[in-house]
Protein backbone atom coordinates (compact mmCIF):
# COMPACT_ATOMS: atom_id res chain seq x y z
CA UNK A 1 0.00 0.00 0.00
CA UNK A 2 1.41 3.27 -1.06
CA UNK A 3 1.46 6.38 1.44
CA UNK A 4 -1.22 8.10 -0.54
CA UNK A 5 -3.69 4.97 -0.25
CA UNK A 6 -2.64 5.36 3.51
CA UNK A 7 -3.49 8.17 3.60
CA UNK A 8 -7.08 8.38 1.86
CA UNK A 9 -8.09 5.49 4.09
CA UNK A 10 -7.05 6.93 7.17
CA UNK A 11 -9.42 9.75 5.85
CA UNK A 12 -12.26 7.23 5.65
CA UNK A 13 -11.53 5.58 9.06
CA UNK A 14 -11.69 9.52 10.52
CA UNK A 15 -14.94 10.53 8.51
CA UNK A 16 -16.67 7.48 9.78
CA UNK A 17 -15.71 8.42 13.33
CA UNK A 18 -16.93 12.04 12.96
CA UNK A 19 -19.33 12.01 10.27
CA UNK A 20 -19.96 16.11 11.45
CA UNK A 21 -16.27 17.05 10.74
CA UNK A 22 -15.52 16.72 6.81
CA UNK A 23 -12.34 15.43 5.78
CA UNK A 24 -9.86 17.89 3.82
CA UNK A 25 -9.89 17.28 0.11
CA UNK A 26 -7.53 14.84 -1.14
CA UNK A 27 -4.60 17.75 -2.00
CA UNK A 28 -5.23 20.46 1.08
CA UNK A 29 -1.38 21.83 2.12
CA UNK A 30 -0.68 21.09 4.86
CA UNK A 31 -0.40 23.58 7.62
CA UNK A 32 3.13 25.25 8.59
CA UNK A 33 3.47 23.70 12.33
CA UNK A 34 6.29 26.09 13.46
CA UNK A 35 5.68 28.20 16.35
CA UNK A 36 3.68 31.58 17.12
CA UNK A 37 6.04 34.68 17.39
CA UNK A 38 7.64 35.09 20.46
CA UNK A 39 5.41 37.90 22.59
CA UNK A 40 7.28 37.41 25.68
CA UNK A 41 8.71 40.86 25.74
CA UNK A 42 5.40 42.64 25.71
CA UNK A 43 5.05 40.71 28.99
CA UNK A 44 8.14 42.10 30.20
CA UNK A 45 7.35 45.58 28.73
CA UNK A 46 3.49 45.51 30.24
CA UNK A 47 5.29 44.60 33.53
CA UNK A 48 7.90 47.18 33.35
CA UNK A 49 5.02 50.18 32.70
CA UNK A 50 3.00 48.41 35.64
CA UNK A 51 5.90 48.94 37.94
CA UNK A 52 6.60 52.17 36.76
CA UNK A 53 2.93 52.96 37.70
CA UNK A 54 3.30 52.01 40.60
CA UNK A 55 5.64 53.62 41.79
CA UNK A 56 4.60 56.75 40.65
CA UNK A 57 1.20 55.90 42.37
CA UNK A 58 3.43 55.20 45.58
CA UNK A 59 5.90 58.82 45.43
CA UNK A 60 2.26 61.32 44.61
CA UNK A 61 0.64 59.81 47.83
CA UNK A 62 3.96 59.85 50.07
CA UNK A 63 4.15 63.85 48.61
CA UNK A 64 0.88 64.67 49.06
CA UNK A 65 1.41 63.13 52.96
CA UNK A 66 4.42 65.42 53.52
CA UNK A 67 2.80 68.57 52.06
CA UNK A 68 -0.31 67.86 54.28
CA UNK A 69 2.13 67.78 57.71
CA UNK A 70 4.52 70.22 56.44
CA UNK A 71 1.42 72.33 56.27
CA UNK A 72 0.33 71.30 59.74
CA UNK A 73 3.50 71.97 61.19
CA UNK A 74 4.06 75.53 59.71
CA UNK A 75 0.23 76.26 61.00
CA UNK A 76 0.63 75.04 64.48
CA UNK A 77 3.96 77.15 64.85
CA UNK A 78 2.00 80.07 63.11
CA UNK A 79 -0.75 79.72 65.36
CA UNK A 80 1.94 78.96 68.93
CA UNK A 81 3.94 81.86 67.81
CA UNK A 82 0.92 84.28 66.65
CA UNK A 83 -2.69 83.76 67.30
CA UNK A 84 -3.28 86.36 69.91
CA UNK A 85 -1.47 89.29 68.85
CA UNK A 86 -2.81 88.80 65.58
CA UNK A 87 -6.80 88.44 67.04
CA UNK A 88 -5.82 91.39 69.40
CA UNK A 89 -4.91 93.75 66.52
CA UNK A 90 -7.88 93.20 64.58
CA UNK A 91 -9.93 93.88 67.28
CA UNK A 92 -7.97 97.59 67.49
CA UNK A 93 -9.42 97.85 63.90
CA UNK A 94 -12.41 96.84 64.91
CA UNK A 95 -12.82 99.40 67.61
CA UNK A 96 -10.96 102.23 64.42
CA UNK A 97 -13.61 101.24 62.51
CA UNK A 98 -16.01 101.45 65.32
CA UNK A 99 -15.00 105.05 66.53
CA UNK A 100 -15.26 106.63 62.41
CA UNK A 101 -18.66 105.09 62.13
CA UNK A 102 -18.20 102.04 60.24
CA UNK A 103 -20.91 100.18 62.33
CA UNK A 104 -20.85 97.10 59.32
CA UNK A 105 -17.07 96.40 59.22
CA UNK A 106 -16.10 96.72 62.91
CA UNK A 107 -19.11 94.09 62.56
CA UNK A 108 -17.40 91.87 59.96
CA UNK A 109 -13.85 92.17 62.02
CA UNK A 110 -14.63 91.19 65.44
CA UNK A 111 -16.93 88.52 63.72
CA UNK A 112 -14.17 87.40 62.01
CA UNK A 113 -11.17 87.78 64.60
CA UNK A 114 -13.57 85.49 66.40
CA UNK A 115 -13.69 82.87 63.94
CA UNK A 116 -9.91 82.95 63.78
CA UNK A 117 -9.66 82.54 67.30
CA UNK A 118 -11.96 79.92 67.53
CA UNK A 119 -10.11 78.06 64.51
CA UNK A 120 -6.89 78.86 66.29
CA UNK A 121 -7.59 76.99 69.62
CA UNK A 122 -9.04 74.13 67.62
CA UNK A 123 -12.95 74.36 68.50
CA UNK A 124 -13.40 74.48 64.91
CA UNK A 125 -12.31 74.18 61.54
CA UNK A 126 -12.55 77.27 59.33
CA UNK A 127 -14.23 76.42 55.61
CA UNK A 128 -14.89 79.29 53.84
CA UNK A 129 -17.81 76.91 51.99
CA UNK A 130 -19.73 76.82 55.21
CA UNK A 131 -22.62 79.44 56.44
CA UNK A 132 -23.06 81.11 59.83
CA UNK A 133 -25.84 78.59 60.82
CA UNK A 134 -23.45 76.10 59.77
CA UNK A 135 -20.77 77.66 62.06
CA UNK A 136 -23.27 77.54 64.85
CA UNK A 137 -24.00 73.62 64.38
CA UNK A 138 -20.10 72.76 64.26
CA UNK A 139 -20.36 74.50 67.75
CA UNK A 140 -23.13 71.87 68.96
CA UNK A 141 -20.61 69.76 71.86
CA UNK A 142 -20.07 73.54 73.39
CA UNK A 143 -23.62 74.67 74.13
CA UNK A 144 -22.85 77.74 75.99
CA UNK A 145 -20.25 79.20 73.06
CA UNK A 146 -23.13 78.31 70.33
CA UNK A 147 -25.36 80.53 72.26
CA UNK A 148 -23.21 83.04 73.19
CA UNK A 149 -22.20 83.01 69.15
CA UNK A 150 -25.95 82.80 68.29
CA UNK A 151 -27.26 86.96 68.85
CA UNK A 152 -24.16 87.38 66.98
CA UNK A 153 -24.78 85.61 63.52
CA UNK A 154 -28.82 87.01 64.20
CA UNK A 155 -27.05 90.47 64.39
CA UNK A 156 -24.00 89.52 61.47
CA UNK A 157 -26.41 87.92 58.32
CA UNK A 158 -29.00 90.86 58.07
CA UNK A 159 -25.73 93.54 58.54
CA UNK A 160 -23.56 92.23 56.38
CA UNK A 161 -25.26 90.16 53.69
CA UNK A 162 -28.99 92.40 54.10
CA UNK A 163 -26.93 95.94 54.09
CA UNK A 164 -29.49 96.49 57.75
CA UNK A 165 -28.20 99.81 59.11
CA UNK A 166 -26.46 98.91 62.62
CA UNK A 167 -26.46 101.75 65.15
CA UNK A 168 -24.35 102.18 68.35
CA UNK A 169 -25.98 100.32 70.94
CA UNK A 170 -26.77 97.40 68.84
CA UNK A 171 -23.01 97.46 67.74
CA UNK A 172 -22.02 97.68 71.72
CA UNK A 173 -23.82 94.56 72.10
CA UNK A 174 -22.99 92.46 69.12
CA UNK A 175 -19.31 93.39 70.89
CA UNK A 176 -20.53 92.31 74.59
CA UNK A 177 -21.56 88.89 72.62
CA UNK A 178 -18.17 88.91 71.29
CA UNK A 179 -16.10 88.91 74.08
CA UNK A 180 -18.77 86.76 76.08
CA UNK A 181 -17.42 83.93 73.09
CA UNK A 182 -13.86 84.78 73.50
CA UNK A 183 -13.79 84.14 76.70
CA UNK A 184 -16.15 80.98 76.69
CA UNK A 185 -13.38 79.59 73.96
CA UNK A 186 -10.36 80.11 77.04
CA UNK A 187 -8.63 76.54 77.17
CA UNK A 188 -9.93 75.55 80.81
CA UNK A 189 -7.19 75.83 83.40
CA UNK A 190 -4.96 72.86 84.50
CA UNK A 191 -6.63 71.03 87.68
CA UNK A 192 -4.88 72.07 90.57
CA UNK A 193 -3.65 68.50 92.32
CA UNK A 194 -5.33 66.88 95.38
CA UNK A 195 -3.58 68.82 98.73
CA UNK A 196 -3.83 72.31 97.35
CA UNK A 197 -0.51 72.64 96.09
CA UNK A 198 -0.14 73.25 91.66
Amino acid sequence: MTPEQELERLRQILARMNPTVAPPPPNTPVRDSSPLPDVSFLVTLGNIILVVVAVVAIALVLAAVVAFLRGRIRREKTVAASSTPQTDAVLVEATQHADDGDMREAMRKLYLATLTLLDERGILILDPSRTNREILRALGSRPALQDSLLPVVDTFDPVWYGHKPLVRERFDAFKANIETARQLSEPAPAPVPAGGRA
